[in-house]
Order: structure tokens, then sequence, then C-alpha cells
């Protein structure tokens, strides 16, 4: 018998919110500046902004969706800190990498119809050993990374701790995404244990 052990959880949302042509006229309006290997924008507030007042208020929800329904962290309530602009062509990709002082991070895909994340396991599976492994087949247990379809216009949710990228784009198509970082209000822990902590 084989028993799946604190399995990690990303959300994608069945709704899909479609941009307001006002909305991806400012997206494309957008300053750009290199990254590692794509390109962001130098808004990091866009969500903040009255145009996305909608938009934002979808992310959020789905957000809370996810915390409460799948993690069932009922005593929290998540929002957007900040939030900005990926762009990718032919060639070019998005690094591994993780958000730090966030809870829970967020990519809303704006282009093209079929994209992906790409989500890494901590390689760290043996302690403090790193091995590169080579399995026959590979199954949820042993691999390391995972590339994971997402629609145009839905968003996917997961834990900021949680790495992932982009592979390389090969068509020609410009991979437009909006990313975002959330923080929660509430309590965590509890007075009688002297953990609490009320943000």
């Amino acid at each position: 018998m084989i028993v799946s052990l604190f399995p990690d959880a990303m959300y994608i949302s069945d709704d899909k919110y479609v941009l307001t042509k006002k909305q991806f006229d400012t997206i494309m309006k957008l300053d750009m500046k290199q990254n590692i290997s794509n390109k962001v924008s130098k808004e990091t507030y866009l969500l903040n902004k009255p145009t996305f007042r909608k938009l934002k208020n979808w992310l959020e929800k789905e957000t809370n969706r996810f915390a409460k329904e799948v993690l069932k962290w009922n005593s929290l309530d998540f929002y957007i800190t900040q939030s900005w602009v990926n762009v990718a062509t032919k060639g070019e990709s998005h690094h591994g990498h993780r958000h730090p002082n966030s809870m829970l991070s967020g990519v809303y895909y704006i282009s093209p119809e079929e994209c992906h994340i790409r989500m890494m396991r901590d390689t760290k599976m043996w302690g403090n050993f790193v091995f590169d492994h080579d399995p026959k087949q590979e199954n949820e247990f042993n691999t390391l990374s995972a590339k994971v379809p997402v629609e145009q216009n839905r968003v996917v949710i997961f834990l900021s701790e949680q790495v992932h990228s982009v592979d390389p784009i090969e068509d020609d198509s410009i991979r437009i995404s909006l990313a975002f970082n959330c923080f929660a209000k509430g309590n965590l822990g509890g007075r009688g244990h002297s953990s609490e902590l009320i943000l």
C-alpha cells in the first residue's frame, strides 16, 4: 500500500475573467524592463489602479476560495499586495523562483489561448543530499517538476514558497500574464498556547 503524504495543492479557477478593452490597452502600454529571461512591468501595484478594481475583486475572491475551501484556512482573509505583468516572446522563458514576503501567489493568464506553468519540487528529497536521478518512469513521487497547462483568462493560485517557472517559448506567440502576491488578515495560533498572531 502506498500512502501519499503532505501533497501540495495548486488552484486553477473554474471561471474565467475576460479583460475589458480599457484594461487590456492599459496593460499593453505599460513600461517594461528586462528581467533575467523575460520582461516585467515597472509598475508593481497594477491592481491598485481603479481600472482594475473588478479584476482585483475577482482574483481576491478566487484566492479566498482556494484558502477556505481547499486549504481550510477559515480564520484568514487574503488580500492582494503587489501585482505586475510578465511578457515573454519566442526564445524567452521565466527562471525558477518563489515569492518572498507573501503567503499565496497567483498568475492570471492574458495570452495566448493555451499557456502553462511549471511547478518544481524542492530538490532536497533526501535531506541535505541532492541527487540527479533519472527514473525509468516519472510519477508524482519521483518527478522534480510538473508542466501544468492553463487556459487564457483563468488564474492559477499556489503557496508562495512553491518554486515555479516557464519553459522557453517555442512559437511566435506572446505570453502575457499578470502575477500577484497575497497576505492575510485574521488570527493564527491561539492565546492559550502562547502562539496567537493577530494579522
